[in-house]
């Protein structure tokens, strides 16, 4: 797989098909593996990117003691997005899921004029749920961050990683995992505490996202934790004319675990938003 070298670090990616570029963005502690069977629906009319974001998969880590923010892990994407040798930037379709989609919420603000469609799953856009005075929402998943960091900077990664685990895909599902998966999860944890501060750090308001114009699609789960499914709802209240799937049964792993229908609705969005053929 090809490799971008943006100055210290190498970010790994996917890439198949041709025509409209997407973009599909993981979440924390997953790669851009995750879309393989989403990516083969897509590439007989797209151009389709799966990177792994910094940190994950086979994409560089994160200096240890610089600063990060979301500006950081958008820069290498961008570079990804520029423009090819004697061709124009083209449209541009963003997928974006949990991290990832605040990660997409970043660059649909600062590339709108390429953008033909987003879609995101379960965005963590936290700032809002501030803006919007969603006291009891803020503060479940801020507390989850205060003990992860707090266990993290104590030297207890596997308790750390166990919380982690169980706030984001139900209790008992750290426990369930086999022993060989525990060594790559517990290398993630540094990353996941950057992309915890870049998604607290991140200044998205209700303003600046009610100035999309671009097709949206948000995907999330009843049975999610109560800051995503209220960080749902805010962002979806923001862009006008945004379309709302809510999976029964479904937690924020929805991606995983009811990965057909995910996809489905993914990909229908997407091409939904493909300029007509010579158009």
């Amino acid at each position: 797989m090809p490799k971008l070298h943006h100055g210290d670090l190498d970010l790994l990616y996917r890439e198949a098909g041709a025509g409209e570029s997407v973009l599909l963005l993981h979440g924390s502690a997953g790669s851009g593996a995750q879309w393989r069977r989403l990516g083969r629906r897509l590439q007989p009319r797209c151009h389709v990117l799966a990177p792994d974001l910094i940190g994950y998969g086979g994409s560089s880590a994160w200096p240890q003691g610089r600063a990060f923010d979301l500006a950081a892990e958008m820069a290498p994407l961008e570079a990804l997005l520029m423009e090819r040798p004697g061709e124009p930037a083209g449209d541009l379709h963003l997928v974006g899921y949990s991290y990832g989609g605040a990660v997409a919420l970043g660059l649909a603000l600062a590339h709108s004029a390429r953008l033909r469609s987003l879609t995101l799953i379960e965005p963590v856009a936290f700032a809002l749920l501030r803006e919007l005075g969603q006291a009891a929402a803020y503060a479940e998943v801020a507390g989850f961050r205060h003990r992860f960091t707090r266990l993290l900077s104590q030297g207890d990664t596997p308790a750390a990683m166990r919380d982690f685990l169980d706030y984001w895909s139900g209790p008992g599902s750290f426990a369930a995992l086999p022993e060989e998966a525990l060594p790559a999860l517990f290398a993630a944890a540094p990353k996941i505490a950057c992309d915890l501060a870049a998604t607290f750090g991140a200044a998205f308001t209700i303003e600046a996202l009610s100035g999309l114009r671009v097709p949206t699609l948000v995907l999330g789960g009843d049975r999610s934790p109560l800051a995503t499914q209220a960080s749902m709802r805010a962002v979806a209240g923001a862009i006008a004319g945004c379309e709302v799937i809510t999976l029964p049964g479904a937690g924020h792993d929805l991606p995983l675990t009811h990965a057909e229908a995910v996809e489905a609705a993914i990909a229908a969005h997407v091409t939904a938003w493909l300029r007509p053929a010579g158009g």
